[in-house]
């Protein structure tokens, strides 16, 4: 069960490792993009457009955390010690975004985000460069999906993150569609609401989560293999998304 799941070179798990590179690497780079666009003020950069909002330096950074602990992962696993850094850096984040979700709920600074730099410009009624609650809670799952990941190979555990991964791979592609059809959620409310590069980020995230799980992993599993239904959900799925799209 061990080799089945190890992201290595070997036949059964290069399109595995192959993916988690390009999700990694697509992570990575909208964080860095989203930094960027905080530290110079030019908010296109990690907002795409003026009307909506640019991405938090602190979802940058996780994001770009995130990224590159994929790629690191897919090339070459993390060694004992070092996997225990990066679970410890992967929890952290989590608890962060738990924190800034929560953060919603009983107004509290919990973070002290609000202290440490105090809300200078407002897109409507929300201030900008701070993080959605809703990006929190998909932070908290991505992080725990991840550490997961790392941390085990047992069916069990790889099955949850996985699961965790596709619930945030579902939220983003909810939001992108949003985004296409030029009704974006929660946007002219009093709620902080998403980023598109955040969005983009989350799908990215998402789908590199579910294929780090490996490919005995419980989503991964109904679509791999000769069966009858396998073969239907990789030809169905797919058409069916894009005609509720059409």
């Amino acid at each position: 069960m061990q080799a089945s799941n190890t992201l290595n070179g070997k036949s059964k798990t290069a399109p595995f490792r192959n993916a988690i590179l390009w999700m990694g690497g697509a992570v990575a780079f909208l964080g860095a993009l989203g930094l960027l666009g905080w530290i110079t003020g030019v908010r296109t950069l990690s907002s795409l457009s003026p009307d909506f909002m640019p991405m938090a330096p602190g979802t940058a950074i996780i994001f770009m955390s995130f990224g590159i602990i994929l790629i690191v992962q897919a090339l070459k696993p993390w060694r004992k010690q070092g996997q225990a850094i990066v679970t410890g850096v992967t929890a952290l984040a989590a608890i962060y975004g738990l924190l800034k979700f929560i953060e919603y709920f009983t107004g509290l600074d919990l973070t002290f985000v609000n202290t440490l730099s105090p809300v200078r410009e407002r897109l409507g009624t929300v201030p900008l460069w701070r993080m959605s609650p809703i990006t929190g809670l998909l932070l908290f799952l991505s992080g725990t999906a991840l550490a997961l990941t790392l941390q085990s190979i047992r069916v069990a555990v790889r099955n949850l993150a996985a699961i965790l991964g596709g619930f945030v791979l579902i939220i983003g592609f909810v939001a992108m569609v949003g985004f296409l059809f030029d009704a974006p959620l929660l946007y002219g409310r009093d709620i902080i609401p998403l980023a598109p590069t955040t969005v983009f980020g989350f799908m990215f995230l998402g789908t590199g989560l579910v294929a780090a799980a490996g490919p005995g992993s419980v989503i991964i599993r109904q679509f791999t293999g000769s069966s009858v239904r396998a073969k239907l959900l990789r030809v169905f799925l797919p058409l069916t998304v894009v005609t509720i799209l059409f």
